[in-house]
């Protein structure tokens, strides 16, 4: 039976640590769809606010022009617009993917977003990032044993980065890293340089996998269980601080490690 799985990742990240996480995913298992879409708000005073979207619909993103990406959904407090402007654009990691049937890409490294939600009463801008995640196969058939991912904007520059480690001890890594002012990366196949420090200020989420996702419903839950097998993940936001450059660099972290768990 033929299955495709398809998730979209969106943050934004204000000043004062507010973030804001929205995910988008399709499934298709057969002649069964199921789709999928929610967000997250994480306040600095350690709040959360959590909404899905009921709306069948997979035409939640789209891209008015190569300069915008917008999402918007319809939930039951009102309308959610997220709008970006994008300053650096999308990126696929060099050579063959880790797994076949496994595709990770970047659809905008770093972006300046402006969200509105609850019919226009909250509002909140900074900076942001959007990627992509394709499977034609089970997750948990990848052998896959931790997972290590990470975006981080700098004052100076912006850093991508994904860390597979596999059960059978083979490890995928890439890190791209974007100086402002230029749009070409400096691409290389290890974690970032190690005077890039990264200070936690708070966990996003700590705990089963599946419960990273705004709500998941049961029928979610199980089938994720069932697809992915039992997940453990810790999403951070954390303080960056870069030495390379004259005088240190600054800015936020959003980051992240997937393992899996005995059963």
């Amino acid at each position: 039976m033929s299955l495709l799985i398809e998730k979209v990742y969106s943050d934004l990240v204000a000043s004062d640590g507010t973030v804001c996480v929205i995910y988008l995913a399709s499934m298709n298992l057969g002649r069964l769809s199921h789709r999928y879409a929610g967000v997250q708000l994480f306040l600095p005073d350690g709040r959360r606010l959590c909404e899905r979207t009921t709306a069948t619909t997979d035409a939640w993103l789209c891209r008015p022009s190569r300069e915008e990406i917008e999402i918007q959904l319809e939930l039951d407090s009102g309308l959610l617009a997220l709008r970006y402007r994008v300053e650096i654009g999308d990126w696929q990691p060099p050579g063959e993917p880790p797994r076949k049937g496994l595709d990770w890409s970047v659809l905008m490294a770093r972006g300046t977003g402006t969200l509105t939600w609850r019919d226009g009463s909250r509002k909140l801008e900074g900076s942001g990032y959007v990627d992509r995640v394709r499977l034609d196969t089970a997750p948990r058939l990848l052998g896959i044993r931790q997972l290590d991912w990470g975006r981080i904007h700098l004052s100076q520059s912006t850093i991508v980065y994904t860390d597979l480690e596999f059960r059978d001890r083979s490890r995928w890594t890439w890190s791209a890293c974007w100086p402002h002012g230029d749009g070409s990366p400096v691409v290389q196949p290890h974690l970032p340089n190690a005077d890039l420090r990264l200070d936690a200020v708070r966990d996003l989420h700590c705990g089963p996998a599946m419960h990273a996702a705004p709500d998941p419903s049961l029928t979610e839950r199980l089938v994720s269980r069932l697809l992915v097998g039992p997940a453990y993940d810790q999403r951070r936001l954390s303080r960056a601080t870069s030495g390379e450059a004259l005088a240190p660099a600054t800015g936020w972290a959003v980051h992240e490690t997937v393992r899996r768990t005995p059963v």
